[in-house]
């Protein structure tokens, strides 16, 4: 049985998942530019959790604002994008709800994986909007609803 918890991210953490990022995971933050120090500055400024499963560190979630909307961003390993850790995860997301009421919170994503979009309904989002971006990529924005 898988023993899946969430507690405050630390630098360890940031590294760990980093050194195993899934394969869907490296494709999308190489498309953005995203870099270890980058969500090492935002766990520092806005905070970050971990999901771990059996003590492992899975995923990297977090949130920060930008002109009145709420953004969320999630590292994955593979193990993150088992259903019962999407769902577990989903509690990180219902407390951005409480924490910000009325706030728009949103989560953008260029990943290509064909799950994509039931990764985000499991987490309590719904598509708003998709386009395709000159590189090819599907850009998509998702809202919690």
């Amino acid at each position: 049985m898988l023993a899946i918890t969430s507690r405050t991210a630390s630098d360890e953490d940031v590294r760990h998942i980093f050194d195993d990022l899934a394969e869907r995971t490296k494709i999308e933050i190489q498309a953005v530019g995203l870099v270890p120090d980058t969500v090492r500055a935002w766990r520092a400024e806005f905070g970050a959790d971990s999901i771990t499963v059996n003590e492992e560190p899975v995923a990297l979630l977090g949130s920060y604002p930008e002109n009145g909307v709420r953004y969320t961003w999630l590292l994955g390993r593979e193990a993150f994008f088992q259903p019962c850790v999407v769902r577990f995860s989903r509690r990180y997301i219902v407390s951005l709800r409480q924490q910000y009421p009325g706030v728009q919170i949103l989560s953008l994503s260029r990943s290509q994986h064909p799950r994509t979009e039931r990764w985000f309904k499991l987490l309590g989002f719904r598509k708003i909007h998709e386009t395709m971006e000159p590189n090819g990529l599907i850009f998509r924005v998702f809202e919690v609803v």
